[in-house]
């Protein structure tokens, strides 16, 4: 089910609780909620439809890839970059690391999901 977009930045600066099992209807939640918006969106994490849990839905190239409990386990040089926000007005700078993994480095902090699942 689409859920509506979090703008209150109380709620989105909170850290999110680790998600368990009971959080799968909120995971396809967020899933449908960035398909509705795939042509402004490309990512979205749970807490900007309401839910205080790690997952994490992305689009990469119409491959919609769901992460729950990902974890960051290496960084190496930041880079500047601007990102948007469906929850928050206007575009911010900000400095990111790159990502090392079996295909090479890409743009983002390396990550390990705890559980992965993609539709």
């Amino acid at each position: 089910m689409q859920r509506e977009i979090v703008t209150d930045e109380l709620f989105l600066s909170k850290p999110s609780a680790p998600a368990a099992a009971e959080d799968l209807t909120a995971a396809q939640d967020l899933l449908d909620t960035l398909t509705a918006n795939k042509e402004r969106c490309v990512g979205m994490a749970a807490n900007m439809i309401g839910v205080d849990r790690r997952i994490i839905a992305v689009d990469d190239n119409g491959a919609y890839l769901l992460m729950i409990n990902p974890e960051i386990i290496r960084q190496s040089e930041p880079y500047q970059t601007e990102e948007g926000c469906l929850s928050l007005t206007g575009v911010r700078a900000s400095r990111c690391g790159s990502r090392h993994s079996k295909n090479g480095p890409s743009r983002s902090s390396s990550m390990r999901l705890t559980t992965a699942m993609a539709s």
